[in-house]
């Protein structure tokens, strides 16, 4: 991450005052680990898996995501800092501890996020999440039509090509 973050040059925006603050990033994942880095900034959770309460990432690639996006740093004396370490975390839970889910979970979560966008200033959406089956992904499967009503909600949808 260190490396990342000098590549796309975090430091000087971070030097204008540029930290994320106030933006909610939504991450549609195996959940979140409550960890030192985040602080505070986990400001909502939504398991669409188990239905749990308190955030929980028994996965942990969702924890991964959340950090390279907005980790402080904190536990590594700030090396190990995601991209945007000031903002907010808000994380829906829709693949297992095995990493797999249902697209219906995925389409769950995201009209979720966007119920909820105004309450969290949620600006941005990370999906980090695969599909097996590529012949129903064309522009009027249902996943791609709910990733464009949040698009078209005025959310930024950063979508994983793997």
């Amino acid at each position: 991450m260190n490396q990342a973050r000098k590549e796309i040059h975090c430091d000087s925006v971070y030097e204008m005052g540029i930290t994320g603050a106030g933006v909610g990033v939504a991450v549609l994942d195996t959940g979140i680990y409550p960890h030192e880095d985040f602080g505070n900034r986990v400001v909502a959770f939504k398991d669409y898996v188990h239905h749990r309460v308190g955030p929980y990432d028994d996965n942990g690639h969702g924890t991964h995501i959340a950090a390279i996006i907005g980790g402080s740093g904190v536990s590594s004396g700030g090396v190990y800092r995601g991209v945007a370490p000031g903002c907010s975390l808000i994380a829906v839970k829709v693949l297992d501890n095995k990493g797999n889910g249902f697209a219906s979970d995925v389409l769950a979560g995201l009209g979720w996020i966007r119920e909820h966008k105004e309450e969290y200033n949620i600006r941005i959406v990370n999906i980090s999440v695969g599909s097996l089956s590529r012949r129903d992904m064309t522009e009027n499967s249902v996943l791609v039509r709910g990733v464009d009503a949040a698009w078209d909600d005025g959310l930024v949808v950063v979508v994983a090509a793997g």
